[in-house]
């Protein structure tokens, strides 16, 4: 009969393995055919939760320095490929996660154990290397197709904000004799602080696009070695990816600025759909006497419906409105619903 505590660590049963050590401490120290304690499993399976709860529950006096009956140490054990029965990864993940494994069994166990051959004659780094290989091609061309990808995104995003920095909403006064020849047309006027923020948030996002793209080619002149998938290659891709996402936020803010600088608003409320034609809202820039306003708005609908041969019968202003600007005859007026009769 098998002992039910190997057979509850191989298959990651953490609840019944923490019964078992409640009720039997001394069943830790058990091995099995193979000469693995309990340690070795939770290692060779990758769990890290399991592998944590023993170092804080087990006395592991020498468990961690002890060798199996093919003279492999606990780093040998740790050097298997697959992952954790609680994670399911792909090739890229997978590779970063085995050369983290390694690393963190062996911050645990004695120094030389790195250097030490099983009874194959064969080191931790030369089994992992063996075992990883395949695995390690596969996350190579993951992590360039991706790569490549986001190589383009972000040079294009480069590509909009320089464009941005030379084409900037109001041109360049062109006039030699104005004493801001040469210079923004928009500087000294109501619109200099929104246009320097535009220029910041062009200038932010084109830097943080050359940071991206300088990362990435990083990313593709790297050796691709199995150490690299444990620190050198992620920090790269978190800062490619953090990069990226920082010139698309700039680039968007500096995208609504110019919008607000031209002055451009948005009308949601238009839809083109059978039988429905509505205009929300309608900004007459005439000085309009309050008295012909309305006799306005009727001959704007005439002409609309001229323009699409609807009769003028079927259309019908629902809702108008006039706000007055304090010392101005300039009204802002609203007309919606605008129908085709059935």
């Amino acid at each position: 009969m098998r002992n039910p505590l190997i057979q509850a660590a191989e298959n990651s049963i953490q609840e019944l393995v923490e019964k078992i050590l409640e009720k039997f401490p001394e069943a830790a120290y058990t091995i099995d055919r193979n000469g693995k304690n309990i340690f070795h499993i939770a290692v060779e399976q990758k769990d890290e939760k399991m592998y944590e709860f023993l170092k804080r529950n087990v006395r592991r006096d020498g468990m961690v320095e002890a060798l199996d009956n093919d003279g492999n140490t606990i780093l040998h054990l740790a050097t298997k490929k697959g992952n954790s029965p609680r994670v399911h990864l792909g090739h890229l993940n997978q590779m970063a996660w085995d050369a983290y494994w390694l690393k963190r069994i062996w911050y645990d166990s004695p120094t030389h154990f790195l250097y030490l051959q099983n009874t194959a004659g064969k080191t931790p780094n030369e089994i992992f290397e063996e075992n990883h290989s395949d695995l390690r091609v596969k996350a190579e061309k993951a992590l360039k197709d991706m790569n490549n990808g986001l190589m383009l995104f972000s040079a294009l995003i480069g590509t909009v904000n320089y464009a941005a920095i030379f084409t900037i909403p109001g041109g360049i006064d062109q006039d030699r004799k104005s004493t801001n020849f040469s210079h923004p047309t928009l500087y000294h006027s109501n619109h200099e602080t929104d246009l320097l923020l535009f220029l910041w948030y062009t200038g932010g996002g084109l830097f943080s696009s050359f940071v991206a793209l300088v990362t990435m080619v990083a990313i593709q002149l790297s050796r691709f070695c199995s150490n690299d998938f444990y620190m050198a290659l992620p920090i790269r891709y978190v800062v490619a990816l953090t990069a990226i996402f920082v010139s698309t936020v700039f680039t968007t803010n500096a995208c609504f600025k110019a919008y607000d600088i031209m002055d451009i608003k948005f009308n949601v409320d238009v839809l083109y759909g059978t039988g429905i034609f509505r205009v929300e809202p309608c900004l007459l820039r005439h000085h309009i006497p309050d008295s012909e306003l309305h006799n306005s708005l009727e001959n704007v609908i005439n002409f609309l419906a001229e323009l699409t041969n609807i009769g003028h019968s079927h259309c019908a202003l629902t809702e108008g409105k006039c706000t007055r600007q304090l010392n101005q005859k300039e009204c802002q007026c609203y007309f919606i619903n605008w129908r085709e009769g059935r």
